[in-house]
């Protein structure tokens, strides 16, 4: 005899096998008895359990390509959310740097006042205790 491979769609082999398990023949004797069968009868409700298979097996196909698209979706959005709450951190730290900034300034100018203030406090003094 002479040997072939033959793909087939997952669920027509397991439907293959369980016949096959069914009539207590082998896996390759089934098959040869149903090509012989197809010939004599035609093997139109084979067919049609084929492409039955197919339809199934197409079905669930969509389902996860649809359920894929809306893990796509969900995480596009994420994606989003998370975009606009970096814009308005960035915009928060920019803020925060300025206000830092002023106070700093603010700080430095409050500390060149105090020196002054010091320095003239000292002056008098010193002209005050060198009047003694």
């Amino acid at each position: 005899m002479a040997q072939i491979k033959l793909r087939l769609p997952e669920s027509q082999k397991e439907s293959l096998v369980e016949s096959a398990e069914s009539q207590d023949e082998s896996l390759s004797e089934h098959i040869r008895k149903r090509l012989e069968s197809e010939g004599e009868h035609g093997g139109e409700s084979d067919r049609v359990e084929a492409l039955q298979n197919r339809v199934e097996e197409m079905r669930e196909e969509i389902g996860e390509k649809q359920d894929r698209i809306d893990e796509l979706r969900d995480d596009r959005e994420e994606r989003i959310r998370l975009e606009a709450r970096v814009e308005q951190l960035e915009a928060d730290l920019e803020r925060v740097r300025e206000e830092r900034d002023s106070a700093v300034a603010r700080y430095n100018e409050a500390q060149g006042k105090l020196k002054v203030h010091h320095s003239e406090k000292d002056g008098v003094l010193t002209r005050v205790k060198n009047l003694f």
